[in-house]
């Protein structure tokens, strides 16, 4: 999947404008509660501002409206790539690579990170925990200027 998303990045670059898309994975105990699980999957010491429980629903369509962020005359995705096959194919692959991962997974949050954020959001993020028994993923996307 991180492959696509690298992909999507590369696409959305634009004026004033670029993404940052990554899947990260963790293996822990059984009985991990969220925070200690993206403590395993990230490299740095992040702060979980909040967390809530969300549908598969909630997360493909939070995830298909910030790729498809327009901006605006001053800063965005050029809209010529916006509106290509390419964009069209990557964005279908990776919700169906996330609709296979709200499938594996036990339990689906949405949260936000209060420190340590890959990335500097700025115009949208999401970030998504899909725990699994002993193995999850989290998927986390921004952008920024």
């Amino acid at each position: 999947m991180n492959t696509d998303l690298q992909e999507l990045c590369s696409l959305l670059y634009g004026i004033n404008y670029q993404v940052f898309l990554k899947l990260y994975e963790a293996h822990h105990a059984q009985s991990a509660e969220p925070a200690g699980i993206m403590s395993a999957a990230f490299d740095t010491k992040v702060v979980v501002g909040g967390i809530a429980a969300v549908s598969q629903d909630e997360v493909l369509n939070e995830i298909s409206t910030c790729l498809a962020y327009k901006g605006d005359e001053s800063s965005g995705p050029i809209p010529k790539k916006l509106a290509s096959a390419q964009f069209q194919i990557l964005k279908s692959k990776v919700l169906d690579e996330t609709r296979t991962l709200c499938k594996e997974a036990n339990l689906i949050f949405i949260f936000w990170l209060k420190e340590g954020h890959p990335a500097y959001p700025v115009w949208w993020d999401f970030a998504f925990l899909f725990q699994g028994e002993t193995h999850s993923h989290i998927l986390i996307g921004s952008s920024s200027d």
